[in-house]
């Protein structure tokens, strides 16, 4: 008797594999915006944890000072005779005995409070012009500055000066935040005119309150050809990290491409909308649909507004 034949291994035929195929896609389909969403809600979860960092860096300034730390103040602005020089210990005293603490934004100031002391140290408050230990602290690139959904190209801008470096061409680190100068810097002043940065303002010298006035927003690392730079201070606009420099009335852009965005305005990284600190520590979502005018007076410190429902 002849063994019978063995059963022969029935495989997939083409239409089930194309079936397995088109179900496989449809659960991939569905899954994908899920995993964007967890994506993006971290995201916006880290900023949030930045900007809580900074606000809170800033009241500790303010508490160290007296004084929010102004915007920007250049190498000229010493104590007494600028009244708003930012100096502390062995910065105060006569004319003779001032150093050259300038040339700093406000986020240079708030390293000391953000574990960032030895950068501040390297810097020696001249961070131009001095860094001892050999750190170009403008180069330095910091986690708490950087927003993760921040979509530029590049987290440094290359620029040389006549006077920094011998005209060497240096990568400036940029970041994905941005200072009120309508608080940090002069209210209603021109930002154009880097004499007028000078004026400090408390926590409490905030006539409208803390919890209507905003102090740092979402700003795009990069911009056109520009860049939204740490630490470059006032003297060129086009790089500083400000926002409402122009007046209270520009609002924030909403997910602009780098070829569109604004240099001067704070920027939505989400269509949820911008993330900001408020004077008083406080992080919140911007709805891109609130009103221009109720921007610029979370712009303004002292337009004796109360903010309106629709912030």
């Amino acid at each position: 008797m002849s063994p019978s034949p063995s059963p022969r291994m029935r495989g997939f035929t083409l239409i089930e594999l194309l079936v397995v195929i088109a179900i496989i896609a449809i659960l991939i389909g569905l899954l994908l915006p899920a995993v964007q969403k967890v994506r993006e809600a971290a995201a916006r979860m880290s900023s949030q944890n930045n900007l809580k960092q900074l606000g809170l860096a800033a009241h500790s300034a303010n508490d160290q000072a007296g004084h929010l730390p102004v915007a920007w103040n250049a190498w000229w602005m010493h104590a007494p005779q600028r009244a708003g020089a930012w100096v502390t210990g062995a910065y105060r005293g006569s004319w003779a005995n001032d150093t050259t603490m300038g040339d700093v934004t406000s986020f240079y100031h708030l390293l000391p409070f953000i574990e960032q002391n030895t950068v501040h140290q390297a810097g020696t408050g001249q961070q131009l012009f001095s860094y001892p230990s050999g750190l170009q602290a403008w180069t330095i690139k910091l986690k708490v500055f950087k927003a993760p959904a921040d979509p530029s190209s590049a987290d440094f801008k290359n620029i040389q000066y006549s006077w920094l470096e011998s005209n060497a061409m240096t990568p400036w680190a940029a970041t994905s935040y941005a200072s009120n100068f309508q608080v940090l810097g002069r209210r209603g002043g021109n930002a154009f005119d880097a004499a007028q940065w000078d004026q400090p303002m408390s926590v409490l010298g905030i006539s409208d309150g803390s919890s209507n006035t905003m102090l740092f927003a979402e700003k795009r690392m990069i911009c056109g050809t520009y860049a939204n730079l740490l630490l470059h201070g006032g003297w060129d606009l086009n790089y500083g990290p400000y926002f409402a420099a122009t007046g209270t009335g520009l609002k924030f852009q909403v997910q602009p491409t780098e070829a569109s965005c604004d240099r001067y305005a704070a920027t939505a990284f989400s269509a949820g909308g911008c993330q900001v600190c408020m004077a008083d520590g406080s992080v919140r979502n911007v709805s891109p649909g609130v009103a221009a005018a109720t921007w610029a007076l979370a712009c303004d410190p002292s337009d004796g507004q109360v903010l309106p429902g629709n912030w």
